[in-house]
């Protein structure tokens, strides 16, 4: 609870955020990249490389465009192209997609 008194003056900043599930299968030299942390997805990939991971995106960002994962030391920048990606009712649905070393 917040009292306003007369005379005062506030500041205010308001942030909305929104979730984006995102779901697929990550390669790494045509490989699935195992046990990798995705970064910001709070997930880590099974053992063919698959992966659900929730966003927290700004209201207003523009859509994700590549993925950032991290695995043994190793970071990995993993792009998302328009023809392997599909939305399907608010989950973003990768098929595979090629990691490349950072």
């Amino acid at each position: 609870t917040l009292w306003v008194m007369p005379g005062q003056a506030y500041r205010l900043k308001l942030t909305a955020t929104q979730n984006q599930t995102v779901t697929g299968r990550l390669l790494f030299a045509d490989r699935p990249l195992r046990h990798a942390r995705v970064v910001g997805g709070n997930t880590i990939t099974d053992e063919e490389g698959l992966f659900v991971g929730d966003f927290t995106l700004k209201t207003g960002d523009k859509p994700i465009r590549s993925l950032d994962v991290e695995k043994a030391g190793r970071r990995y920048v993993c792009p998302l192209l328009e023809q392997n990606v599909r939305m399907t009712q608010g989950i973003m649905q990768i098929r595979e997609t090629q990691c490349e070393i950072q």
